[in-house]
């Protein structure tokens, strides 16, 4: 129904819109009646593709929901939002230069988006069960920069700690990062940080997955079969967020 509404008013949008909409979707979703049991949360990150598409991923939060763990996916919005980011970085350290008119559109740009992520996670702040905030572009960079350089910005590149980080920062200490395969900078990056997130998160269970056609789905359950008991077990170490 709210999504109706949404699409009738594509041509003429405007912010207030949006937050009209979106304010009265939360109030019916406040309305339906919830299971009060709390569950082990597992945080998906990797490779856009596979981490969005349940066919590329074999249906992985299908088969996590159906063992009991609630699934946290970061949004979309962060792939396109690091480009603010990788500009001003590329730029003072001399890996890209930009003209000074570029840089003030990509500031205006940048300062529009942070204070419409402050003003969604303002009304997203109304769910009666906690939803985790979108994550502003120099939050997740800030994580990214604990274990890796912002250089680092092919495939997912400095994203993915950035949100693992965020998701571990926030009682979130079941990860599983999917590559698909013969994606090496994702390869690189996932595995790369492995043993600094270790350091870092003594208590994370991180799981990476190759999602490659010629495994076989066994294979695959095992290795969730162990990432959920693992999970079950340790649910008494997380802080409940």
């Amino acid at each position: 129904e709210h999504v109706a509404r949404a699409r009738k008013k594509v041509a003429g949008w405007t912010l207030k819109d949006s937050e009209t909409i979106l304010s009265d979707a939360i109030e019916d979703f406040n309305s339906i009646a919830t299971d009060s049991d709390t569950y082990p949360k597992a945080g998906l990150v990797g490779e856009i593709y596979v981490k969005y598409n349940p066919f590329s991923n074999s249906n992985i939060v299908e088969r996590l929901t159906n063992r009991g763990i609630e699934v946290v996916i970061p949004p979309l919005l962060a792939f396109f939002t690091q480009n603010f980011v990788n500009i001003d970085f590329n730029h003072r350290n001399n890996v890209r230069k930009t003209r000074f008119t570029e840089r003030k559109i990509q500031d205006l740009l940048h300062s529009t988006v942070v204070s419409r992520i402050k003003q969604v996670n303002s009304l997203m702040g109304k769910f009666k069960q906690h939803l985790e905030p979108v994550s502003t572009p120099e939050s997740l960079a800030g994580h990214a920069r604990k274990v890796i350089s912002l250089v680092n910005q092919a495939g997912e590149g400095w994203l993915l700690p950035g949100e693992i980080i965020a998701m571990a920062e926030s009682g979130i200490h079941n990860i599983i990062s999917l590559q698909p395969f013969g994606c090496i900078a994702n390869h690189v990056v996932a595995k790369g940080i492995s043993s600094k997130l270790s350091r870092l998160y003594p208590d994370l269970n991180f799981l990476n997955l190759d999602m490659d056609a010629g495994n076989s789905d066994v294979n695959l359950q095992n290795r969730l079969d162990f990432f959920i008991h693992s999970a079950k077990s340790n649910a008494h170490h997380i802080t409940p967020s």
